[in-house]
């Protein structure tokens, strides 16, 4: 290798590099940035974290239909097994209920499974009720499946394996946030969650439920 040669990849790797620092260093502003503005309404965002049963998870879906006034969005292994919430007449019960009695109410699910559920055969026909399913390949033990209420007011994100019937779960509450900055705190908390769930889905069209 000529000393020219060496030199011109020497200077290229430096340039790349520079390039990774430059662009890091940008990210990182733009994230610190957005903590000093966001910083009281971040203190604001009441956490709660805990572990749940199969029962427990149906009173707590229950309690964000309950709870939610325009939208829920669902992203979940929805697989069929026994004492799964999408299998419970009670859960669907609540959430057909809500859709009669609040018509501006719309629920949106993303299922790692496209299995026959008891939701699925009752609801998925409802006009304001979306189920995208069967894009769980390669589903990482350690994934972060949440539940999500009017685009963040409360959020309910789990973490289990496969078919698990207990599951380490956070609960992140946002109703203490100025109204104005919702979106904002929402999409600094699980923004990217919801952006990276939605690019998997290759028939979600955004907006389609909003």
């Amino acid at each position: 290798m000529s000393e020219i040669l060496a030199q011109q990849i020497a200077w290229g790797c430096l340039a790349v590099f520079c390039v990774f620092v430059v662009a890091w260093s940008l990210q990182k502003y733009r994230e610190l940035s957005a903590m000093w503005e966001l910083g009281d309404e971040l203190r604001a965002v009441e956490s709660y974290t805990n572990s749940n049963s199969d029962e427990d998870a149906v009173s707590m879906f229950i309690n964000l239909i309950r709870l939610a006034r325009d939208q829920i969005e669902v992203f979940d292994d929805g697989n069929k097994m026994e004492g799964s919430i999408y299998e419970t007449q009670e859960v669907v019960n609540a959430l057909a209920r809500k859709l009669k009695e609040n018509k501006q109410f719309k629920a949106r699910f993303f299922f790692n499974a496209d299995d026959e559920l008891l939701l699925r055969r009752e609801l998925e026909d409802h006009e304001r009720v979306e189920i995208y399913a069967g894009a769980g390949a390669g589903r990482p033990d350690d994934e972060t499946h949440y539940k999500i209420i009017d685009d963040g007011l409360i959020a309910h994100l789990s973490n289990h394996v496969y078919g698990a019937g207990e599951r380490t779960f956070e609960v992140l509450d946002c109703r203490n946030v100025l109204p104005e900055m919702l979106d904002k705190v929402a999409n600094w908390k699980f923004g990217k969650l919801r952006d990276g769930v939605q690019e998997r889905f290759p028939d979600f069209k955004p907006g389609a439920v909003a």
